[in-house]
Protein backbone atom coordinates (compact mmCIF):
# COMPACT_ATOMS: atom_id res chain seq x y z
CA UNK A 1 0.00 0.00 0.00
CA UNK A 2 0.98 3.58 -0.69
CA UNK A 3 -0.50 6.89 0.67
CA UNK A 4 -3.26 8.37 -0.63
CA UNK A 5 -3.92 5.05 -2.32
CA UNK A 6 -7.63 4.14 -1.83
CA UNK A 7 -8.87 1.34 -0.27
CA UNK A 8 -12.12 -0.43 0.87
CA UNK A 9 -13.45 -1.72 4.06
CA UNK A 10 -16.32 -4.13 4.69
CA UNK A 11 -19.26 -4.36 7.50
CA UNK A 12 -22.51 -4.54 9.08
CA UNK A 13 -23.41 -0.97 10.19
CA UNK A 14 -26.01 -0.81 12.28
CA UNK A 15 -26.51 -4.30 11.56
CA UNK A 16 -27.46 -4.12 8.12
CA UNK A 17 -27.00 -6.36 5.53
CA UNK A 18 -26.96 -7.25 1.75
CA UNK A 19 -29.79 -9.70 1.27
CA UNK A 20 -28.75 -11.49 -2.31
CA UNK A 21 -30.66 -14.58 -2.64
CA UNK A 22 -30.25 -18.22 -1.24
CA UNK A 23 -27.91 -18.55 -4.95
CA UNK A 24 -25.36 -15.76 -4.25
CA UNK A 25 -22.28 -16.36 -1.10
CA UNK A 26 -24.66 -19.24 0.10
CA UNK A 27 -26.97 -17.74 1.64
CA UNK A 28 -24.85 -15.80 3.76
CA UNK A 29 -25.98 -12.14 4.51
CA UNK A 30 -23.49 -9.38 1.71
CA UNK A 31 -21.79 -7.04 3.89
CA UNK A 32 -21.71 -2.80 2.82
CA UNK A 33 -18.39 -1.63 1.32
CA UNK A 34 -16.72 1.58 1.90
CA UNK A 35 -14.28 3.74 0.58
CA UNK A 36 -11.40 5.28 1.88
CA UNK A 37 -7.74 7.07 1.23
CA UNK A 38 -5.15 5.36 3.12
CA UNK A 39 -3.67 9.09 5.24
CA UNK A 40 -1.03 7.24 7.88
CA UNK A 41 0.98 4.35 8.41
CA UNK A 42 2.92 3.24 11.54
CA UNK A 43 4.70 -0.47 11.81
CA UNK A 44 1.73 -2.17 12.82
CA UNK A 45 -1.43 0.34 12.36
CA UNK A 46 -2.38 2.65 9.35
CA UNK A 47 -5.17 5.84 9.20
CA UNK A 48 -8.49 5.62 6.61
CA UNK A 49 -10.00 8.92 5.82
CA UNK A 50 -13.81 7.96 6.04
CA UNK A 51 -16.59 8.01 7.40
CA UNK A 52 -17.21 4.60 9.85
CA UNK A 53 -19.53 3.54 11.52
CA UNK A 54 -20.33 0.81 14.58
CA UNK A 55 -20.45 -2.69 13.03
CA UNK A 56 -17.77 -2.14 10.74
CA UNK A 57 -15.29 -3.01 13.60
CA UNK A 58 -13.32 -6.71 12.77
CA UNK A 59 -14.02 -6.32 8.97
CA UNK A 60 -11.10 -6.68 6.61
CA UNK A 61 -9.47 -3.63 4.99
CA UNK A 62 -8.70 -4.71 0.81
CA UNK A 63 -6.30 -2.98 -1.72
CA UNK A 64 -5.08 -3.47 -5.12
CA UNK A 65 -1.76 -2.59 -5.99
CA UNK A 66 -1.79 0.65 -8.73
CA UNK A 67 -2.30 -0.29 -12.06
CA UNK A 68 -3.63 -3.77 -10.83
CA UNK A 69 -6.87 -5.27 -10.23
CA UNK A 70 -5.66 -8.18 -7.55
CA UNK A 71 -6.94 -7.02 -4.35
CA UNK A 72 -4.95 -8.42 -1.12
CA UNK A 73 -6.57 -7.81 2.28
CA UNK A 74 -4.15 -5.48 4.19
CA UNK A 75 -5.71 -4.86 7.96
CA UNK A 76 -8.74 -5.55 10.13
CA UNK A 77 -10.79 -2.36 11.49
CA UNK A 78 -10.26 -1.18 14.82
CA UNK A 79 -12.74 1.79 15.16
CA UNK A 80 -12.60 5.10 14.12
CA UNK A 81 -11.44 7.98 16.34
CA UNK A 82 -14.02 10.20 18.35
CA UNK A 83 -13.42 14.11 19.21
CA UNK A 84 -15.45 16.20 21.73
CA UNK A 85 -16.09 19.64 22.11
CA UNK A 86 -18.82 21.63 24.71
CA UNK A 87 -22.12 22.52 24.19
CA UNK A 88 -22.59 25.84 23.99
CA UNK A 89 -25.88 27.76 24.80
CA UNK A 90 -25.99 31.36 23.20
CA UNK A 91 -21.96 30.99 23.41
CA UNK A 92 -21.63 29.41 26.14
CA UNK A 93 -19.85 26.77 27.71
CA UNK A 94 -22.99 24.83 29.29
CA UNK A 95 -20.01 21.88 30.73
CA UNK A 96 -21.67 19.33 28.73
CA UNK A 97 -19.63 17.40 25.53
CA UNK A 98 -20.53 15.58 22.62
CA UNK A 99 -18.62 13.48 20.74
CA UNK A 100 -18.27 13.39 16.97
CA UNK A 101 -16.84 11.10 14.49
CA UNK A 102 -13.88 12.74 12.63
CA UNK A 103 -13.58 10.65 9.51
CA UNK A 104 -10.33 8.92 10.89
CA UNK A 105 -10.65 4.96 10.90
CA UNK A 106 -7.75 3.09 12.34
CA UNK A 107 -6.71 -0.48 11.28
CA UNK A 108 -4.51 -2.54 12.82
CA UNK A 109 -2.31 -4.72 9.87
CA UNK A 110 -3.14 -8.08 9.19
CA UNK A 111 0.40 -9.59 9.71
CA UNK A 112 -0.25 -9.02 13.50
CA UNK A 113 -2.77 -11.51 13.36
CA UNK A 114 -1.48 -13.86 11.30
CA UNK A 115 1.97 -14.01 13.56
CA UNK A 116 -0.63 -14.51 16.94
CA UNK A 117 -2.81 -17.31 15.28
CA UNK A 118 0.64 -19.13 13.75
CA UNK A 119 1.80 -18.83 17.12
CA UNK A 120 -1.43 -20.02 18.95
CA UNK A 121 -2.98 -22.43 16.53
CA UNK A 122 -5.41 -23.97 19.03
CA UNK A 123 -6.40 -20.13 20.23
CA UNK A 124 -5.78 -18.72 23.76
CA UNK A 125 -5.20 -20.40 26.89
CA UNK A 126 -8.39 -19.79 28.60
CA UNK A 127 -8.73 -20.84 32.06
CA UNK A 128 -12.28 -22.54 33.47
CA UNK A 129 -13.64 -23.51 36.67
CA UNK A 130 -13.96 -26.75 37.43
Amino acid sequence: MVLAQDVYFCGYPYGLTVEAGPDINQGFPIPLVKKGVLSGMSPNRFLIDAINNPGFSGGPVVFAAPQSNNFKVAGVISGYRVEYDPVLLNGEDIGLRYGYNTGLVLAYDLRDGVEYITQNPTGANVRTSA
